[in-house]
């Protein structure tokens, strides 16, 4: 059973098992532009609540999210922006303020051409993502590297005329499995995935 109460700018959701006893409770409080303040959830088998504080620039856009577990600060994210709202610097901090990712964006015009990982506690390598179009602007080709230029993984994607993927080829090096630690499966199979692999 789920009961949803509306107050102004108060959402709060509440979730019951059979027996009628509460399960979750999810309370989201809204700005008087509409935009998400807050999202509090609880969980009651858990005995567990997880707070998102957001904050936003002039434009709507958001700048810096809060998490909270059982009421202590457990990551902070920040995002600098360009004047288009795009994301050009993402960094995230643990409740003891020690960096635990950074990424930056690059652009030109309106199409994203580099991403790049300088730090991040799941993997062992900072990377560098590189993304190639054709001349209407839709991605064909991402090519996946170190920061000290050793290829990762290259992806070449085959596109219909409707501009859909109809075939993406894999090229992955020793290095993929080494910083993610998976093989080629979990892929979305309905893509006809062509996967080389060498040293």
């Amino acid at each position: 059973k789920e009961e949803v109460e509306v107050d102004d700018n108060k959402k709060v959701i509440r979730k019951y098992d059979d027996e009628g006893e509460l399960t979750e409770e999810t309370t989201e409080i809204f700005r008087d532009d509409e935009q998400v303040e807050s999202v509090e959830h609880y969980n009651a088998n858990m005995e567990s609540r997880e707070k998102h504080v957001y904050v936003y620039d002039d434009h709507q856009k958001m700048t810096k999210q809060e998490v909270f577990i059982d009421g202590e600060l457990y990551m902070t994210t920040e995002w600098e922006r360009d004047e288009k709202g795009r994301i050009l610097n993402e960094e995230a901090y643990d409740e003891d303020g020690n960096l635990v990712h950074k990424h930056y964006y690059k652009y030109e015009g309106d199409l994203l051409m580099e991403e790049g990982i300088e730090e991040y506690r799941s993997y062992n390598s900072k990377l560098r993502f590189h993304f190639d179009y054709d001349d209407q602007g839709r991605l064909v080709q991402q090519i996946q590297e170190t920061y000290t230029g050793e290829l990762v993984q290259e992806i070449a994607y085959e596109l219909n005329e409707q501009g859909d993927v109809e075939m993406a080829h894999f090229v992955r090096t020793g290095l993929y499995h080494m910083i993610y630690g998976q093989s080629a499966t979990g892929y979305n199979q309905s893509l006809k995935n062509e996967i080389e692999y060498y040293d």
